[in-house]
């Protein structure tokens, strides 16, 4: 959308059932339908990458850190072939400290990597091109995060267990009154008023 054009900005909510989401369905075919309809762009991203470090990554959650370097082939003919000229080292961490220092420091690392796409991750005495997160989501389930692609994920709100009744489903009221507090929360968050 052109810069002097007003954009309209808002949620999107969907509804993940077992690993299965509509997510890219559903956007993809909205912006065919505004682009078609009515020749205007529709773009999703998440809210901020800030909010989406703070939701979705905490040191309770973290798995595994997985970071990878290119490494350049220092002999020119390597350089020549299609595709080759250099190789990977990735490394894995899976025994993170938990210190809070050390905790701190690495969220400072995650906040800087993913507020460009060509930044370097800098870690265990190196730097890294590349760097993603294995976290625990809750339920058994794991969710790996390219820190240098946040813009186009989105944030997993877990129902507290706190408003689920016997049976496993939510309690509706409490369900939609934590739904408008995220919401408001999240608006907050992108800068947006919430009148009522």
């Amino acid at each position: 959308m052109p810069k002097d054009i007003a954009a309209q900005k808002g949620l999107i909510f969907f509804q993940n059932v077992g690993a299965y989401g509509v997510k890219t369905i559903t956007t993809e075919s909205m912006k065919k339908f505004f682009r078609d309809n009515y020749n205007l762009s529709f773009m999703y991203r998440t809210i901020s990458p800030e909010l989406f470090l703070k939701k979705m990554i905490t040191p309770q959650n973290i798995k595994e850190l997985k970071v990878i370097k290119n490494i350049k082939s220092p002999d020119l003919s390597d350089n020549l072939k299609l595709g080759k000229g250099h190789e990977k080292e990735v490394r894995i961490y899976s025994r993170l400290s938990r210190a809070e220092k050390h905790m701190d420091s690495l969220f400072e690392k995650f906040r800087y990597v993913a507020g460009g796409k060509n930044r370097l991750f800098e870690y265990d005495n190196s730097k890294f091109d590349n760097v993603s997160v294995k976290v625990d989501i809750g339920g058994g389930k794991t969710r790996t995060i390219k820190l240098h692609n946040l813009d186009n994920l989105g944030i997993i709100e877990v129902i507290p267990d706190s408003i689920r009744m016997s049976n496993g489903h939510p309690v509706a009221v409490e369900l939609i009154n934590y739904f408008v507090t995220a919401t408001r929360d999240y608006l907050n968050v992108m800068v947006l008023t919430v009148s009522r």
